[in-house]
């Protein structure tokens, strides 16, 4: 099963969910900031932040697969640099670094596919 989060917010949301006795697989949770030039140009850039994580089930018999994938913002690296999207990745990093202390998990680079 694969459970995908259209916001941020429903990805946390879901974590909270989360039995607090480690639910994760490993305890990690992956996080990746990947950029897309946007006109071709080295100039402007599309920011999209991925999470995922493996989660076991209630029962513990099961896992299932919660991901995330979002665009965050853009970046403008001009002769006036504008970095919005890149904060916001960091923001919404540093969101679930701090989950991750509470809980116990580790944060890793990466994205989990199936």
């Amino acid at each position: 099963m694969i459970v995908t989060c259209k916001t941020f917010d429903d990805f946390i949301e879901n974590l909270n969910a989360l039995p607090t006795n480690n639910r994760l697989v490993e305890g990690v949770l992956r996080v990746s900031i990947s950029e897309m030039d946007e006109t071709g140009d080295g100039v402007k850039f599309i920011i999209n932040f991925q999470a995922s994580a493996i989660a076991w089930l209630a029962d513990m018999e099961g896992q299932y697969l919660l991901e995330l994938g979002v665009n965050v913002g853009r970046d403008i690296r001009d002769a006036e640099p504008e970095l919005a999207g890149t904060e916001k990745a960091l923001e919404c990093k540093m969101v679930l670094r701090e989950l991750c202390e509470v809980r116990g998990w580790t944060i890793l680079p990466g994205i989990i596919s199936i």
